[in-house]
């Protein structure tokens, strides 16, 4: 085990993540500064700690973070799928896509981030962009509600009905509890769009 100054490093990150997937990212938050205290470059830490800004509206911070991560981790393909995502709710859409690429490049069957990159293309109305990034997730992940919802709404936005519908249909299929693809299947409303992005601690 990894120790540093009497500071079980895993033990305490495997803690840090517990309370953040229980809902107390104060208590995740304290645990992982204790981290970079003695340990500043540790990517786990500092990736946690970046989700956390997230979730807390924090973005700059949050980008300043993952960056770091990614300096002391440079091979981690989940660290740029996190910072991409973080990149997309800021509107650095070019960023963005450029962290999914990066992901991608680590790790080629990463579904995950060719899903959050069709998110960010259909964002900036590249329709057929944005649905050879859900095919391509779709390949590498059949079984994947969120891509065949997103494929869905971008086959809908192109005047493809029909094959939207299908698309509705194997999000349901896959997860019936999907509301947002029921609707959508007999219903023109507005879309919204449906991301597994993050988070990966």
């Amino acid at each position: 085990m990894r120790k540093t100054e009497g500071i079980d490093i895993k033990r305490e990150f495997n803690r840090a993540c517990q309370y953040y997937q229980s809902g107390d990212p104060k208590g995740a938050e304290a645990i992982c500064r204790k981290i970079v205290s003695v340990q500043p470059d540790d990517p786990n830490a500092l990736n946690l700690l970046g989700l956390i800004a997230h979730q807390l509206g924090e973005n700059e911070m949050a980008i300043n973070l993952m960056s770091r991560a990614i300096r002391n981790d440079p091979e981690n393909p989940f660290l740029y799928n996190n910072l991409g995502a973080v990149f997309h709710d800021s509107g650095k859409f070019p960023e963005a896509i450029s962290s999914y690429k990066k992901a991608i490049h680590i790790k080629p069957d990463y579904a995950d981030a060719y899903n959050n990159m069709g998110l960010v293309f259909q964002e900036q109305g590249k329709v057929d962009e944005a649905i050879s990034c859900y095919q391509e997730a779709l390949q590498l992940r059949m079984n994947y509600p969120e891509a065949n919802y997103n494929l869905g709404n971008a086959l809908k936005e192109s005047g493809k009905l029909a094959e939207a519908i299908q698309c509705y249909q194997k999000a349901v299929a896959l997860r019936p509890d999907y509301p947002e693809a029921c609707n959508n299947m007999g219903t023109p409303l507005t879309i919204r769009a449906s991301s597994t992005r993050l988070w990966h601690a």
